[in-house]
């Protein structure tokens, strides 16, 4: 995604693959701020109503219902008031959650 933003965005990017987190530093370097983490393993008081957009592209059909709940629940939380949840999910499995 950072690759089509301007680069007056501030961008954090969080996945729990080391390989992928590893691919875009060294695609991006310091465009972005980028963490090794599954989503709900750290609660960020720092970011609490701070962005415009959260974007979880290509991430729910990963993840269980639960964790689908705690991904929206701490984008609500912080996203400023107005602030919009992006999600796009192009695929589908058998497996995946309800969600």
């Amino acid at each position: 995604m950072l690759q089509y933003l301007s680069n007056d965005f501030e961008y954090h990017e969080l996945d729990f693959n080391k390989k992928y987190i590893e691919l875009a530093r060294n695609e991006f370097g310091d465009r972005g701020k980028f963490y090794i983490e599954k989503v709900g393993d750290i609660v960020r008081v720092e970011w609490l109503e701070t962005f415009d957009i959260v974007n979880a592209n290509g991430i729910l059909h990963h993840l269980r219902d639960s964790e689908c709940k705690l991904l929206i629940d701490l984008a609500y939380r912080y996203l400023k008031k107005g602030g919009k949840l992006v999600t796009f999910d192009p695929t589908y499995h058998d497996s995946q959650s309800l969600f």
